[in-house]
């Protein structure tokens, strides 16, 4: 289990399970990639952001690309 802390935020790692505590009250609770993009989107902190930049690169972009031959009805 790893903990971060920026001010009154606290995000929770735990085998890919993310929780964060805003205020000391739950805000978050579910997959790991999400918490972290709302964690850093909740701190506005370039340095919070620059700790979790290799884990937010690493996410795969989309495969597929909007089709240019759609047919109206």
């Amino acid at each position: 289990m790893t903990e971060y802390v920026h001010k009154d935020a606290k995000l929770v790692l735990d085998s890919n399970k993310a929780t964060i505590y805003i205020g000391g009250k739950l805000s978050f609770r579910g997959s790991g990639y999400p918490g972290i993009t709302q964690f850093v989107k909740y701190c506005k902190d370039p340095n919070v952001t620059n700790q979790f930049r290799a884990q937010l690169e690493m996410r795969e972009k989309p495969r597929f690309k909007k089709s240019e031959s759609i047919e109206k009805e």
